[in-house]
């Protein structure tokens, strides 16, 4: 109760409606966030393909080696398959 007291602007204020589709409210989205969210995927996609890349090299040196690899060609395929 002293808190309130304390602070009756506080007190006053009614809590803010939910926003969202079904509440009536929307946030509009800026313009420029579709393309920055491709922009970040499409880069995601490319670093994970050239993990993969990677992975395959170290496998093929591997058995250049006589070395067994560190991963099997279905794990490999699995992970490509994954990013596809």
């Amino acid at each position: 109760m002293a808190k309130e007291a304390a602070f009756p602007h506080r007190a006053a204020r009614r809590p803010a409606p939910p926003l969202g589709p079904g509440a009536g409210h929307t946030r509009p989205v800026p313009p420029a966030a579709p393309s920055v969210l491709a922009a970040v995927s499409k880069a995601l996609d490319r670093a994970g393909f050239k993990i993969v890349a990677t992975g395959l090299r170290h496998c093929q040196d591997a058995q250049n080696r006589g070395d067994e690899p560190p991963m099997s060609v279905a794990e490999l395929e699995r992970l490509f398959l994954a990013l596809a």
